[in-house]
């Protein structure tokens, strides 16, 4: 009997395949099952009979099941319907926060663009003055620097310049930008020219005197460092093309034409010694 309750599931398909795969007929697989199957039930009537408290008590244990089940579901179903609520409320306060979170994005961009139109406005006016400070003044140093420092606002004008050209406001003031810069670029021309013409003057004027040692005076000195300022402003606009084409007018052509001669066609107006002594010079 315990051999019966331990042994592996039978398999009746199996049984039988087996059994006419050894030439066993269909009467004589049909006659084995059917004892099978009486042994079977013979066993099973055995077993309830000896455990037949446990047997009765296995349905007595599964009494009330349905009403416990039914007990259980109400609950659950709050739970389940608590949840849903929670994560309905939890995914309403997400789609809050994300419009939130772009809305701010938003007024940060128009911040940034609002900063922009005031930083250029702010920097249109305030070249205009130092523009105006510079012709004003009668001071060579004075005006220089006004210029370097109007160089300065304008290289600024032209960053936010293009930083906001798709807005009305910046392709509004376009027109002002390239008067202001048009200006710049003339007062740098006017400064430049004269110092790089004086500089060339006192350079020949030291190169005539007796005394080979005073050839680096005071007012040599302060015309270069004019220059250089007016140079320095040309680079910080990025125009440097532009100086360097008034100083090839102002330092080179005044030498070829020395050189030259008044007379073209005549050979050269100055002894060539005296040219690479000018070189050397």
């Amino acid at each position: 009997m315990e051999a019966d309750e331990t042994r592996e599931p039978f398999n009746t398909k199996a049984y039988a395949a087996a059994a006419l795969a050894q030439g066993k007929t269909l009467d004589t697989v049909q006659s084995e099952l059917s004892k099978r199957l009486q042994q079977t039930q013979r066993t099973l009537f055995s077993l309830i009979n000896q455990r037949y408290e446990d047997f009765l008590g296995l349905s007595t244990s599964l009494t009330g099941i349905d009403t416990t089940i039914d007990e259980l579901r109400a609950p659950l179903t709050n739970v389940k319907r608590e949840i849903r609520a929670v994560s309905e409320e939890l995914q309403t306060k997400l789609e809050y926060m994300d419009s939130r979170l772009a809305y701010r994005a938003q007024l940060r961009e128009k911040k940034q663009v609002l900063r922009l139109f005031l930083d250029l406005g702010q920097l249109l006016s305030r070249v205009g003055l130092v523009l105006a400070e510079a012709e004003a003044t009668k001071d060579p140093a004075e005006h220089v620097t006004c210029l370097e420092r109007a160089a300065v606002d304008v290289s600024q004008i032209r960053y936010f310049a293009r930083k906001g050209s798709e807005y009305p406001y910046v392709v509004a003031a376009q027109q002002r930008i390239q008067q202001i810069e048009e200006s710049l670029l003339t007062a740098l021309e006017h400064s430049l020219q004269p110092a790089l013409e004086r500089f060339l003057d006192q350079c020949t004027a030291q190169n005539d005197g007796s005394d080979p040692q005073a050839r680096q005076t005071a007012g040599s000195d302060e015309t270069a460092h004019l220059i250089a300022q007016t140079l320095r402003a040309y680079s910080t606009v990025e125009e440097t093309e532009r100086a360097e084409d008034i100083m090839r007018i102002a330092l080179v052509r005044p030498i070829v034409s020395h050189v030259f001669g008044a007379q073209p066609g005549r050979g050269m107006g100055l002894e060539p010694e005296k040219f690479a002594s000018m070189l050397r010079s």
